[in-house]
């Protein structure tokens, strides 16, 4: 039996994978959210700041919870997940639902299995709600708008040879919070259950996979909100964008000087600063309601 107040965990079967998931509230519209690197589904509703998060979310409809592949919950075979691994992940946790159309939520690698989802299966997906979405990871000429990679290689090496469930990666993580002991504590724990340090350091390792360019249509494929930090540490502002292989991409920070600007109405970007301290973040300069 879980806690109170913890939703009751489920799984779906994705080939021969299980992907743990959980449904909350109810409403005409499904959310389904994947967070970006790592997660545990259980323990997102022991912090009070998640909590509140996910409640807001389910204020606008049936909120849908997953745990990819390789972390929390879910079967972690030896190998990480792949773009379409993730994909087919995705389809399963919406058939086992019963969800034929909705808003999908992601971050970092989960963003770019949204992207590739809508590309695939436009039928399924209502909207995108896309968090550090990386239009390019590898830097090219007179384009420096790629991964910075030794910052993600330091980070893979961090998690591999012991800082792993310490903390020590929460002020890059969420600097505002970062000397709070009660998330520090909870954050802790987040690592461990989350991932094992190999998992962790391998999935820092296939970052340079996490793009939505390969997987892009040539315009947003739904109504699509894109969320980035200015200051993020390692994923730059000028990875963030509808990827610029699309020759006609429609995005209002796409660096292709051929982009209609009509196409713009389709996708919408928000951009924060991050700050170190402990003071609350700036509220977006521009937000979006899908």
């Amino acid at each position: 039996m879980t806690s109170p107040g913890i939703p009751e965990t489920r799984f779906a079967r994705s080939g021969v994978v299980d992907i743990a998931y959980q449904v909350v509230g109810e409403g005409e519209r499904d959310i389904v959210v994947g967070i970006g690197w790592v997660s545990h589904l259980e323990l997102l509703w022991e912090l009070p700041e998640t909590v509140h998060f996910l409640r807001r979310l389910q204020s606008f409809g049936r909120l849908v919870l997953y745990d990819a592949r390789g972390t929390g919950l879910s079967d972690r075979p030896a190998r990480p997940a792949t773009l379409e691994d993730l994909v087919e992940d995705l389809v399963a946790v919406l058939d086992a639902v019963g969800s034929t159309r909705a808003v999908i939520v992601g971050w970092v690698d989960k963003a770019a299995a949204a992207v590739a989802l809508a590309a695939r299966h436009p039928e399924r997906v209502e909207a995108l709600v896309l968090g550090e979405a990386m239009a390019t990871t590898v830097d090219r000429e007179g384009d420096p708008g790629g991964l910075d990679r030794a910052v993600v290689e330091r980070l893979a090496a961090a998690a591999e040879q012991g800082a792993w469930g310490t903390g020590v990666l929460l002020p890059g993580i969420a600097p505002s919070v970062a000397d709070d002991p009660r998330i520090a504590a909870w954050w802790r724990r987040w690592e461990r259950m989350s991932a094992t340090p190999n998992m962790a350091a391998t999935c820092c390792g296939h970052w340079s996979t996490s793009t939505c360019g390969p997987c892009c249509p040539r315009s947003p494929p739904a109504p699509s909100c894109c969320i980035a930090w200015t200051t993020h540490w390692w994923v730059g502002p000028r990875c963030v964008g509808w990827p610029k292989a699309c020759p006609t991409g429609a995005s209002s920070s796409c660096r292709e000087p051929t982009c209609p600007p009509s196409s713009a109405t389709r996708t919408r970007f928000s951009t924060r600063s991050r700050s170190s301290s402990r003071a609350p973040a700036p509220a977006p300069t521009r937000t979006t309601r899908c």
